[in-house]
């Protein structure tokens, strides 16, 4: 779920049910008024309290992959079975190994040049010195020295090559191994014992869930009463939990589609009570200059445009009319939007989704 529309997700997966037990669509050429309940809209004060969707990530959360080539020799387990998801793990824990039975022919094979290199350069040093002696007695030539000065530099060049080969190897060896960046659970496993692995080919996600973040989106007019720092509650229905967050972040620029603004606030969750995904409430009071109307979740239906929301409004001749709006805040059965309603509109709940633009409609109790 994308966090910046919670709370349209969650209408649309309100409509969605809805649809699945009424027609899809209606017969508009239709004679026969549409039989409706409605129910009559209110207005919201200002400073009312408004409850917006927000949805629980961890503060931290990193996906660990494979550095090097090679089939997976072992994956960690706990007991007898494999690491899984929801598992903790630890700082710098292996999580799984890849056969390194190449990686360690390198390591060799560098660590030999090292030391051959180590010995070419102490043979041209020793032959340098005992040229040196002879020259003192002009018992050579100094042009045979500076060919051997330069035989020395040559050394010097092909230890520090191979002690770089060496690193290298044993960088690719240390690399064969895959371990966790830090305390925290594993979220997700991506791979199984005997995979052929590559550079950044996925392994775990691993997920520091001692602190949460809720994040969710607000209208401009919202932003006035968050601060960061601030304190406020969190409230979720299915774990029966009402705690207390600090807003820790609020988006300078206003999402493109939305126009609204994500919101983030930090939770401690030492018991790891809430879960990523988990959906709750943030509780905000408005300070509003925009009438908000309170509507019945069930007249909401999809409007005209791709993934709007709209209801119908009924006249005073038993017609509906089709409202855009816009929702704001989810609150059980009721939801605030911004649209053409005033307090005192009747909207059609029971049978909105079998109406169309100027339907003829026969209201029942």
């Amino acid at each position: 779920m994308n966090p910046s529309h919670a709370a349209r997700a969650t209408v649309l997966a309100f409509l969605s049910f809805s649809a699945c037990q009424t027609r899809s669509s209606a017969v508009e050429t239709s004679s026969n008024p549409v039989a409706i309940r409605t129910a009559e809209v209110s207005g919201s004060s200002e400073g009312e309290a408004l409850r917006f969707s927000a949805v629980v990530q961890p503060a931290r959360q990193v996906e660990v992959d494979f550095k090097m080539s090679g089939y997976v020799r072992t994956v960690a387990k706990v007991g007898r079975r494999l690491i899984q998801e929801g598992d903790r793990v630890n700082d710098h824990q292996v999580l799984a190994e890849i056969d390194k039975a190449d990686y360690e022919v390198k390591v060799s094979t560098a660590t030999a040049a090292v030391a051959e290199a180590k010995a070419g350069l102490a043979q041209s040093q020793l032959d340098l010195r005992r040229a040196n002696t002879l020259l003192q007695s002009l018992a050579t030539t100094q042009a045979q020295v500076d060919a051997l000065t330069t035989q020395v530099s040559l050394g010097e060049a092909r230890l520090a090559r191979a002690h770089s080969a060496l690193r290298e190897a044993s960088l690719a060896y240390q690399d064969s191994t895959l371990r966790s960046p830090m305390n925290g659970t594993v979220l997700k496993r991506m791979v199984e014992e005997g995979a052929l692995v590559g550079p950044r080919y996925p392994g775990f996600v691993i997920a520091d869930l001692a602190t949460v973040k809720l994040v969710f989106s607000v209208p401009d007019y919202v932003l006035p009463s968050i601060s960061v720092g601030r304190s406020v509650p969190a409230i979720f229905d299915a774990e029966n939990l009402s705690l207390s967050g600090t807003v820790t972040r609020i988006a300078p620029v206003a999402d493109d589609k939305s126009r609204t603004f994500d919101i983030e606030i930090t939770l401690s969750n030492d018991d790891q009570s809430l879960r990523p995904g988990l959906v709750g409430s943030v509780v905000l009071s408005s300070t509003s200059r925009v009438p908000l109307i309170s509507v019945p979740i069930d007249s909401l239906v999809r409007g005209k445009e791709p993934r709007s929301i709209a209801v119908y409004t009924v006249d005073d001749q038993n017609r509906a009319m089709l409202r855009p709006v816009k929702v704001v805040s989810v609150a059980r059965d009721h939801v605030l939007v911004e649209g053409p309603l005033k307090k005192g509109d009747r909207v059609a709940t029971l049978g909105s989704p079998l109406l169309w633009n100027g339907a003829d409609v026969v209201v029942i109790p």
